[in-house]
């Protein structure tokens, strides 16, 4: 689909992160926008960021595990711009490092519920309404973690290996009638994905995440853009940065072992034992832990 004007299309998780950065990006290629997220606030923020006619963006927040929220919505979006063209499953959410044995059930679930049922159900839903089009797109944001395991991010790497294989299945069965079906592998990139996270350490949470940001290498505005390039060249599957295509091949090319040569900057163990004695140096007043 090389060109976007005009096309109206829905965005999940469009409050902040690579949604936000996705819905002005398209907004500016001329498309006409559906967005939702689970949080009123940031929803309308990236209304008020867009600037456009009421009539050219419609917004509503709901949880994307709802199949009746979803279905809801499919139906006020067609009835209001009188098409649906296409839909990015972007809303994601993720927990506090923990081993799987380790993980609370109930978090588990909800991981899977919001990353893996969200894009199910945002899927099944929508696709009715794209067969409608001579040309749509269904676009699924995996993850790197989509493509190689992760310790401490089990709920995670679990969900996002089900959208990739979901995904992979969609583009099989829909082949031939115009819906372009991709799969996105974003690797660390720079939103509010581990911020938004519930912990009782906030301190703890807050140092975490500044050491996920210095290793997050792409911006969500940089990601957005290369998004919206994959999907109007067509492309079935699309890695986000050179780290990611690079660990891609690391995975394929040693399967039983590549764990062992992830950026230390990149293993969650040592993130978390890092912001532990960083916070006990800065309390005893000794040398800051690199």
């Amino acid at each position: 689909m090389k060109n976007l004007k005009d096309k109206v299309l829905i965005i999940t998780g469009a409050g902040s992160g690579i949604g936000r950065a996705l819905a002005l990006h398209l907004a500016q290629e001329g498309a006409r926008l559906a967005l939702n997220d689970w949080n009123t606030e940031t929803l309308q923020a990236t209304v008020d960021l867009i600037g456009q006619e009421q009539s050219l963006v419609y917004s509503q927040a709901f949880d994307v595990s709802d199949r009746q929220a979803w279905e809801s919505f499919a139906k006020k979006v067609n009835d209001h711009f009188g098409q649906i063209d296409g839909v990015i499953n972007n809303a994601g959410i993720t927990t506090f490092p923990e081993t799987i044995p380790e993980m609370d059930p109930v978090d588990f679930s909800r991981v899977l519920e919001i990353n893996l049922w969200g894009v199910i159900h945002g899927s099944q839903v929508v696709i009715p309404y794209l067969l409608k089009q001579k040309a749509s797109l269904l676009v699924n944001i995996s993850s790197l973690l989509g493509l190689m395991g992760y310790g401490g991010q089990g709920a995670y790497v679990t969900a996002k290996f089900a959208v990739r294989g979901f995904t992979e299945t969609l583009r099989q069965e829909l082949a031939g009638t115009g819906v372009l079906v991709t799969a996105i592998h974003p690797g660390p990139v720079k939103t509010n994905l581990t911020r938004n996270i519930k912990y009782d350490d906030q301190d703890l949470l807050n140092r975490l995440s500044n050491y996920f940001d210095e290793a997050a290498t792409t911006t969500p505005e940089e990601a957005a853009q290369i998004i919206v390039n994959g999907i109007k060249k067509g492309k079935h599957r699309v890695l986000l940065s050179p780290r990611t295509k690079m660990l891609d091949r690391l995975v394929r090319l040693i399967p039983n072992s590549y764990h062992r040569f992830l950026p230390r900057n990149f293993r969650p163990g040592h993130l978390i034992k890092k912001a532990l004695a960083n916070r006990a140096a800065e309390k005893e007043g000794t040398t800051v832990v690199k």
